[in-house]
């Protein structure tokens, strides 16, 4: 007979100035932060800032000083004791951190606010608020946009490569909580872009010169 899998208990948690939990760390090393809002939602596809990179679902958390303080405290903590247990204790610097300040970015929807940056190649478990499961690509894009409040379960881990030292997040599950002012991050993706050139009479371009001022 095989023996009974541990169970998955809480080790620690964080609780805002209302009582309430923000983040949990368990005993299976994962980590859920609650109510943060949600930036660069990439997981409805794979997705990669590079050509050079591997494409992955990847998520941003925002967590304002103001409320998730507690929250900042316990990730970074986690961040310290791996750092203890795999680098002899020699700190590395901020950026290679998935947990870090968000004003050096000075993007300004990060302004008084810590990020939590989190990635992923296996598709993310994703979420409705009473935790029903979203089924489709266009369910979550519609779904989990950049602004709306979200939790999200990550997975730290060390990396000590030729790429050098980080400590990063996996994403392992994304829930919307409710929605929130959307934050415009600049751009729009290849499919929207390519879609907006119809080719109709009423929305492409005339083929007369003269139309366009002889240019």
């Amino acid at each position: 007979m095989s023996e009974a899998a541990t169970p998955r208990t809480v080790v620690k948690q964080a609780k805002n100035s209302k009582g309430q939990v923000i983040a949990k760390l368990y005993s299976d090393g994962t980590i859920l932060v609650s109510d943060v809002r949600a930036s660069y939602p990439h997981i409805d596809k794979m997705w990669r800032k590079n050509e050079k990179d591997t494409p992955a679902y990847s998520i941003t958390g925002i967590l304002p000083t103001a409320t998730h303080q507690p929250a900042i405290d316990l990730l970074s903590e986690v961040c310290m004791d791996i750092i203890k247990d795999r680098n002899k204790g020699k700190d590395i610097k901020d950026d290679a951190k998935f947990i870090r300040d968000g004003k050096p970015t000075k993007k300004p929807e990060y302004a008084d606010a810590w990020i939590v940056a989190s990635r992923e190649t296996e598709k993310p478990t994703v979420l409705h608020p009473d935790k029903s499961e979203m089924e489709t690509p266009e369910e979550i894009k519609a779904e989990i946009k950049a602004g709306y409040f979200i939790d999200m379960l990550i997975q730290p881990w060390w990396q000590d490569n030729e790429h050098g030292q980080r400590i990063n997040a996996s994403l392992r599950a994304v829930r919307l909580r409710r929605e929130g002012p959307l934050i415009s991050e600049g751009g729009i993706s290849k499919d929207d872009a390519i879609s907006s050139f119809d080719d109709d009479d009423e929305g492409g371009f005339g083929g007369d010169d003269d139309d366009m001022g002889g240019l």
